[in-house]
């Protein structure tokens, strides 16, 4: 009886100094490091999840805006037809159409002379608007403001640019097919 006692203390006393992963693998069931790399793989798959929810709100959310910048986009073509305030450039011949970078231009005015056309560059600058010279065929030279591609963001820049002291009441925005 003594040996047996000695020999299930011994046990137990190597079941504790090894700690429950003994047991778990006498009893056939899962050792903690087995437990623990199973825990890291469902985080592992809800950070998955939950990266593939956010990138389907991300996507709704771009598609949304996108359908709302079309809606204002095309309101603001409309204001503009009916203002008349858009002119094609294919209505202007004059204009070297290889000058232009960008899709709109609101036109401030039109210059024979270089220094007066630069003099009201800087005057819209120094309000805080982009300002570029556009050369014509015959010699002068347009002043035009904050080129862009976004006709949202043209309209914006005439309607602020009309209430400055530089700007003409029949400023017009140029349009690049």
């Amino acid at each position: 009886m003594k040996k047996t006692g000695i020999i299930l203390a011994l046990c137990l006393l190597a079941a504790f100094v090894s700690g429950c992963d003994f047991l778990r693998t006498v009893a056939g069931r899962p050792t903690s490091e087995y437990i623990e790399a199973k825990r890291q793989v469902v985080e592992l798959q809800e950070q998955r999840i939950k990266a593939a929810a956010d990138s389907a709100a991300n996507a709704e959310r771009i598609a949304r805006e996108a359908a709302e910048h079309e809606v204002a986009a095309a309101a603001a073509l409309d204001r503009l037809n009916r203002e008349s305030r858009i002119v094609s450039v294919s209505r202007i011949y004059n204009i070297d159409k290889s000058s232009l970078s960008s899709r709109y231009y609101v036109m401030i005015g039109s210059f024979s002379s270089v220094e007066n056309a630069s003099a009201l560059a800087e005057q819209i600058r120094a309000a805080g608007f982009e300002a570029v010279l556009l050369p014509y065929r015959n010699g002068r030279n347009a002043v035009a403001l904050d080129p862009t591609d976004d006709v949202v963001r043209i309209e914006a820049s005439l309607r602020k640019a009309l209430d400055c002291s530089f700007c003409p009441a029949d400023a017009w925005i140029l349009a690049v097919e």
